[in-house]
């Protein structure tokens, strides 16, 4: 019965330490009324669920393969937040996983095309700024939303913070 042993360790690792401790700055952070009124991010569960994964997935980019395994604890504290989110809402044992993995991919998505924005300042600052433009407006404020220049901007902005 290893389970609850590598529960245990993963309770007590420095890494999981370090990542609650992260989140939790990142959920405080997610939860700044500016974003919403301000930058006009919609003020919906999916809106904050998408500022939550922008931030973490910014966090897991600045920490890069030198400290993959920190990211990976990070990654898993937020889908654990995810999932008990979803549960506190009333989703069901039967479609947890499946919405799990979708999250999951769409989040693997988002942060492959920030990568690809954010890696592209050194070479081109002009595109990867537009790219960067182009991931928010998709992701952060979807279809039904048109944000204004200062609101990018606002945004991008804060995120840099």
């Amino acid at each position: 019965m290893i389970w609850p042993l590598t529960v245990f360790y993963a309770l007590f690792s420095t890494n999981h330490k370090k990542s609650v401790l992260i989140f939790d700055g990142i959920a405080q952070k997610s939860k700044q009324p500016a974003i919403y009124l301000d930058m006009g991010v919609p003020d919906t569960l999916e809106g904050r669920f998408e500022v939550q994964c922008l931030l973490s997935a910014f966090k897991i980019l600045e920490l890069g393969t030198a400290n993959k395994k920190l990211g990976q604890a990070l990654f898993d504290r937020l889908f654990e937040n995810v999932e008990l989110s979803l549960r506190e809402s009333g989703v069901g044992d039967m479609s947890i996983g499946k919405r799990m993995r979708k999250l999951m991919q769409g989040f693997n998505g988002r942060i492959q095309g920030l990568h690809n924005a954010l890696e592209m300042r050194e070479t081109d600052p002009k595109r990867a700024r537009s790219a960067l433009e182009d991931h928010l407006k998709r992701n952060l404020y979807g279809a039904d939303v048109t944000p204004t220049k200062t609101q990018i901007n606002n945004l991008i902005a804060f995120l840099e913070t």
